[in-house]
């Protein structure tokens, strides 16, 4: 197997299993991302991080999100890119990776980081804060589905959590 190319199965054997195969690739792909140089110092340790494309929204609490996504590549071609097999799915469902938007870690319910009062008079009703991408939701723990747009963003890594810092934007209705 040459380097950058990652097969799938369709059956297993034992516990190499087509999902156990698919981790496995995933690490191997991970791994061989990193331009490494195993002579180098150690240490200094700055965030890796990568382009990630949002692929859905669930709403945790009022004005706060968590997305699914998926690390893609920059093709050759201008706005080109193509999907790898790295994604937010862990051992239970697309969510258990999911990333954080910084920006929306201190809205409330009234207020927002993007320096909108939804309690003032002059708030449009009917209108609402926006998953990044598009589309909203009023349920918690209800996934928006499918977002406007997949947008791409830089991701990285901090505690162990897949963070990305985008501004969310309104839509919604004049009354």
């Amino acid at each position: 197997m040459t380097a950058g190319q990652y097969p799938t199965i369709s059956s297993g054997v034992g516990n190499l299993t087509p999902e156990m195969w698919t981790r496995i690739m995933r690490m191997l792909e991970s791994f061989e991302s990193k331009n490494r140089d195993e002579r180098a110092v150690r240490g200094g340790g700055g965030a890796s991080f990568f382009l990630a494309k949002l692929t859905d929204a669930k709403l945790v609490a009022t004005n706060k999100y968590i997305y699914a996504w998926t690390k893609v590549t920059i093709d050759s071609g201008d706005y080109a890119f193509t999907d790898t097999t790295i994604t937010s799915e862990g051992e239970t469902d697309k969510w258990d990776n999911a990333a954080l938007n910084l920006i929306e870690g201190n809205n409330t319910a009234d207020k927002t980081a993007t320096g909108v009062d939804e309690v003032s008079g002059t708030f449009p009703a009917g209108f609402s804060l926006q998953a990044i991408g598009g589309g909203s939701e009023t349920v918690v723990g209800t996934a928006v589905g499918t977002l406007g747009v997949e947008p791409i963003v830089i991701m990285w890594k901090n505690g162990g959590r897949n963070v990305f810092m985008a501004a969310n934007s309104y839509d919604g209705s004049c009354a």
